[in-house]
């Protein structure tokens, strides 16, 4: 395959060099680091984009790496203006993954599309908005074995809004900025000119959708629905009155008032959002800048069940919502530092719960209204202090029953390295050389070192030199602060010693560490035969990966020809020692998978991990009563036994199954609990049933509830 892009990677995202494969479909990397995890990237029109991670060269070793490419999934959608039902030609056709596009085109005379995207998962079709009116996204779901998706849909030219724009006194208001929504739909936006007019479109026909304005000065605004005829252009008129507000108060399940909690106002119709705010310490709060009308508030708190509430902005008086309790678990203990004095105002947060609190003077502090089950690692941050790499790992990371109430200690340690204190410039030091190597003594070249404001670049040898002005009077700290270049290496703080008569100072060989790696293999992953493979990973840490730095529990989406590096510990993580843990999920022709993995956090070789999917997937027979044969089975998953984060994997949780015969087998079915509906069909219109099968075992259907 001729002009197939290479691109050699370290794990962290740095580029070491680029190749092009030739008429042959070979292609030759010099020059590529020995003994260090790399990352091969391959880029090539119409095929599938990914990595091959299983990258590692031993010392004076040629490597050949094949790569059988996948061709990437395609997307054909063939249009029909109407009313004619001609070819809708020159429409323009995106994929998107949330904001990020992937790929578009435009419709040809057939009005036909051909798009083919070079990634896997769940994309949002979006056509129009240029030469017709824009159709509401439509998901669409590539995966390997499915094949292509073929499309067939109707498009219309569209209407368009004439909006006036105008005051209390009936004035037409210059320079508003108009918006129009739609369920489904991009906000199609423009301003006002000196009529207080303004034409937007082309807007679909029959679709309800709402117009939002607001004065240039943002001191009046106003909201109106609103629909279109095809090939027309309606009029519509916009009130703009001074911006209103909400006050009111949130009641918890005790009675008492209920500080921080999220209080989101939402348009009722469409769900736009409007305002988000917390409840301060009496639980009150208040919304400004909303356009006059109804509105719906959306509540949540730790600790209680999410509740709505209709209220109309402008009216007097507050607004009272009251909240249910729902289980919950508490974390109290305490911050030390440095001697076991205590850490006021130390921000201390659970994730991915995100609930959190600040110690108090004595360093205790009370977190209620952690999710219980889940498991739960505790950050904690406080200027000029850092975890004491001392402490144990598994402190840190906690999973607590419901109602239950945990006590912890958390040590922390000065943010320096060694805690030596500055000493004075005018010491004999004036010279300092030595050497950077790896720990197998290779030397590191590129490496930044620096001391006292002066640095100096390590040559081909790992070599350095710094030398001090006789008459520098500054104050430095005794230490040696050394960035390897782009990999895997460790960046080191070194404790100076006191030079030698003549004020020079020999380190010699200075080793680095490596940060522990780990390597996903995902084996054979069900459903699939195919060599690429679209996958989610969850880390229970910070990650660090192909340059993305992410939030401890932040997923991220990946395509494979071979694996993953599933993990590289942020600078000084791994010390901390333990396990590291993740969580990984696919999904495939058959459905939902995922899968649990778990390897040491040392520094040494790269672990290799693989999921055990068989242990992950189960096989369930259902049998089917009369009367309901015909009808449809749906499966909802509530849990799975190592409490994968699911809608962070960002796995399909329900599913549904016709139910054509006496048994109903399910093959592949993700482990856990799971809520199935049984529906019979239309005619017979029996009562809905509902049974739980919880890790494969299945006890029969009862009328539901």
């Amino acid at each position: 395959m001729r002009g197939v892009r290479i691109r050699l990677l370290h794990p962290t995202g740095e580029k070491i060099a680029a190749g092009v494969s030739d008429h042959a479909g070979r292609y030759q990397i010099d020059g590529v680091p020995e003994t260090l995890p790399l990352v091969l990237q391959i880029l090539h029109e119409g095929h599938l984009s990914g990595l091959c991670c299983d990258v590692r060269l031993g010392r004076g070793e040629i490597l050949r790496k094949d790569i059988a490419l996948l061709r990437a999934p395609r997307v054909t959608l063939t249009l029909t203006a109407m009313p004619r039902q001609t070819a809708a030609k020159d429409v323009l056709v995106r994929v998107l993954e949330g904001p990020r596009e992937i790929v578009r085109g435009t419709t040809d005379e057939n009005g036909v599309v051909l798009l083919s995207v070079p990634e896997q998962g769940r994309f949002d079709l979006r056509v129009g908005g240029q030469t017709c009116a824009p159709v509401p996204a439509e998901e669409v779901l590539l995966l390997p074995g499915r094949g292509d998706v073929d499309l067939a849909r109707r498009v219309f030219r569209g209407g368009a809004l004439e909006v006036a724009a105008r005051d209390a006194d009936d004035q037409p208001v210059r320079g508003a900025v108009v918006a129009v929504h739609g369920p489904g739909l991009e906000p199609v936006q423009g301003t006002t000119g000196g009529a207080g007019l303004v034409s937007l479109g082309p807007l679909p026909p029959g679709v309800g959708l709402r117009i939002t304005a607001r004065s240039a000065d943002g001191a009046l605004r106003g909201a109106v629905p609103a629909r279109v005829r095809d090939g027309y252009d309606d009029p519509a008129v916009v009130s703009l009155w001074p911006v209103s507000r909400i006050a009111g108060v949130i009641v918890g399940a005790s009675g008492r008032e209920l500080a921080g909690a999220v209080i989101e106002v939402v348009v009722p119709e469409d769900g736009t959002l409007l305002g988000v705010v917390r409840s301060d310490a009496r639980g009150r709060f208040v919304v400004s800048d909303l356009p006059r009308g109804d509105v719906e508030l959306v509540v949540r708190a730790a600790g209680h069940a999410p509740a709505r509430r209709r209220a109309r902005a402008g009216a007097r008086g507050a607004v009272q919502v009251a909240l249910d309790a729902v289980p919950t678990a508490t974390l109290v203990g305490s911050v030390l530092g440095p001697g076991r004095v205590a850490v006021a105002g130390a921000r201390v947060r659970v994730v991915p719960g995100d609930v959190g609190t600040r110690t108090e003077d004595n360093g205790s502090f009370v977190l209620d209204g952690v999710p219980p089950g889940t498991p739960q690692r505790i950050l904690v941050e406080a200027p000029g202090l850092r975890v004491d790499e001392s402490s144990r790992a598994d402190r840190l990371l906690v999973a607590l029953a419901a109602d239950e109430r945990r006590r912890v200690e958390i040590q922390l340690a000065s943010a320096d390295a060694t805690g030596a204190p500055a000493v004075d410039a005018e010491s004999a030091l004036r010279a300092l050389t030595g050497r950077i190597i790896r720990r197998d003594g290779a030397p590191v070249a590129a490496a930044t070192v620096g001391w006292a404001g002066l640095a100096a670049v390590t040559d081909v040898d790992g070599r350095f030199e710094l030398m001090r002005p006789p008459r520098d009077g500054r104050r430095a700290l005794p230490l040696l602060a050394i960035m390897p270049p782009a990999g895997l290496l460790e960046p080191t703080m070194l404790p100076l010693q006191h030079p030698d008569a003549a004020g020079a100072l020999a380190l010699g060989d200075v080793a680095l560490r490596e940060r522990p790696t780990a390597l996903l293999r995902l084996g054979e992953t069900p459903g699939t035969q195919a060599s690429a493979l679209s996958f989610t990973v969850l880390m229970d840490t910070g990650d660090h990966l192909l340059g993305a730095e992410s939030e401890p529990f932040a997923s991220q989406r990946r395509v494979t020809y071979d694996g993953a590096w599933l993990h590289v510990a942020a600078p000084g993580a791994w010390r901390r020692g333990g396990h590291r843990r993740a969580w990984v999920g696919v999904t495939t022709a058959d459905g939902p998978a995922a899968a649990a993995v778990t390897w040491p956090a040392t520094a040494g070789p790269t672990q290799i991990v693989t999921p055990r999917w068989r242990d992950a997937l189960t096989r369930v027979v259902i049998a089917i009563p009369k009367g309901y044969r015909g009808g449809e089975l749906r499966l909802r998953l509530v849990s799975t036994p190592d409490d994968a984060p699911l809608e962070r994997l960002g796995l399909p949780l329900e599913t549904t199954r016709r139910a054509d015969a006496k048994r109903l087998i399910l093959d592949g079915l993700l482990r856990g609990t799971w809520i199935a509906d049984l529906v019979g069909p239309a005619a017979a219109a029996p009562p809905t049933l509902r049974a739980t099968i919880k890790n494969g075992r299945f006890r029969g259907f009862r009328p539901a509830r």
